[in-house]
């Protein structure tokens, strides 16, 4: 499945020439859908057999996308065999086509002897180093392009959040001249590819852009983004802490992690408007709320219509509060969000939590209960699914809606908004599909409702006002 979505309009054009804060603005011209679905899952690529649930979840999301990390210190670790080791990708690749994704890959060098480091026996685990040998990864990157762009392969990251020390250990300022470099060998290997970022993590965003607002005299309106986007979590978990004042947002930007992020937001936005890479690459499991503020500043870096793709959103929320229930209104309305604003891919990740892994504790939620068995969220996810399979066109509704136009009549996904009396034939459910009561006007709040018609999207669209 080669999903293709035509980006519309040109985005905050005067904002981003006057330097000023853009509005939010959502992407209000229609896009095209064409064949499959834009959605997408990521899993434990070693314990998703372990569940049968799990299995079959992940295989009524069929139709998306997924996505691997080739690391070369793991292919080339010195196990007594000549060349590369393929084995592991090559089953990943094809465990993906077999269940129905398009697979994409992250290239990775890792830290090894080929990039000047110790090998801890862990490869897979290591934060990506500068090789030792600029031509030998030039080599490797082309076997390894080739390879899987033979095997239906072509979209390539560079890397993996650059911002962040245990992905990436040089600073992000190095990044910039070996993604370049990378990049034209990657596209030198496949005609066809599309070349991506290493995809900045989701935290990056609202630091940056409230020390923006900061900067252009909005104290007030940074610290509401730079609340907004740091409120979930419980103390120590969360990479900048909670704060709702304009101290704390220049405590954030200023620190040591602070200056890191924004210098790899910044080197990752020269790549874009260089044309190094093709694509940006977008992570985010922050809150919805604050999504539409963070693309909206996005864009205005951006060159106009610059393709993004989100290969990770979910929902982080760790600790005690967590409500499941909640967790599935955000996974709709993330979705939702997301195709509104533009985003022509959504990569839910991850499809569970993997007991005994990195993590000690679940801190990025996933659809399924370790256990195997499906969150609200799961249902939720799969519901936006069916109703994308297939669509024509994605419109946003307002600044809180999506409208889905299908072959089969409409789905208007709405939230924060009253509805009028329901059209003739119209339904609406709850994201996990439960029926919504509606007989008169209807008050929205931030779970969304959805809303399906026999008929057209403009129909339905105008009968539920603006």
């Amino acid at each position: 499945m080669r999903w293709l979505a035509a980006l519309a309009a040109a985005v905050l054009v005067a904002a981003a020439c006057s330097g000023g804060k853009p509005d939010v603005e959502r992407r209000e011209e229609p896009r095209e859908a064409v064949g499959g679905h834009p959605l997408g899952a990521k899993w434990n690529w070693y314990r998703y057999r372990d569940s049968p649930s799990i299995l079959a979840g992940i295989e009524r999301l069929r139709g998306g996308s997924t996505f691997l990390e080739v690391v070369w210190c793991y292919a080339e670790r010195d196990d007594g065999r000549p060349g590369p080791d393929w084995s592991v990708y090559d089953g990943q690749v094809r465990q993906a086509a077999d269940l129905g994704y398009e697979p994409m890959i992250k290239l990775r060098t890792g830290t090894c002897a080929l990039t000047g480091g110790a090998d801890d026996g862990s490869p897979l685990d290591d934060p990506s180093s500068l090789p030792a040998d600029p031509d030998a990864y030039d080599a490797f990157v082309t076997e390894a392009v080739s390879r899987y762009a033979a095997q239906g392969v072509h979209r390539w990251a560079i890397e993996n959040e650059i911002d962040a020390r245990n992905s990436w250990s040089p600073a992000p300022a190095d990044y910039e001249a070996f993604a370049t470099r990378v990049a034209g060998v990657v596209r030198d290997a496949d005609p066809d590819a599309a070349v991506y970022d290493s995809g900045l993590s989701g935290t990056v965003y609202g630091v940056t852009f409230a020390a923006d607002q900061l900067e252009e005299g909005d104290p007030a309106g940074a610290a509401d983004l730079y609340e907004g986007s740091y409120r979930r979590g419980v103390p120590g978990s969360q990479r900048f802490p909670p704060g709702d004042t304009a101290g704390a947002v220049t405590a954030a930007a200023h620190g040591d992690l602070g200056r890191r992020v924004q210098e790899a937001l910044d080197v990752t936005v020269r790549l874009a408007q260089d044309g190094v890479i093709d694509r940006w690459q977008l992570h985010w499991y922050e809150p919805v709320d604050v999504l539409p503020t963070a693309l909206a500043d996005l864009r205005a870096r951006l060159p106009d219509g610059f393709a993004i793709e989100a290969w990770e959103a979910g929902v982080y929320w760790p600790g005690a509060d967590y409500d499941p229930a909640e967790h599935a209104a955000e996974t709709v309305r993330l979705v939702a969000e997301l195709l509104a604003e533009g985003v022509d891919r959504v990569v839910y990740l991850p499809v569970f939590y993997t007991v005994g892994g990195r993590q000690p504790a679940e801190i990025w939620r996933g659809l399924y209960e370790p256990s195997g068995q499906a969150r609200p969220a799961a249902t939720a996810f799969e519901t936006m699914t069916t109703l994308t399979t297939g669509a024509r066109k994605f419109t946003a509704l307002g600044d809180t809606g999506l409208g889905i136009d299908r072959p089969d009549g409409s789905v208007a996904i709405v939230w924060n908004r009253t509805l009028p009396a329901p059209p003739p034939g119209a339904t609406a459910t709850d994201p996990t599909g439960a029926p919504v009561p509606w007989t008169s006007s209807l008050d929205v709040g931030t779970t969304p409702v959805l809303v399906r018609s026999a008929r057209p999207l403009d129909v339905l669209a105008r009968s539920l006002g603006p």
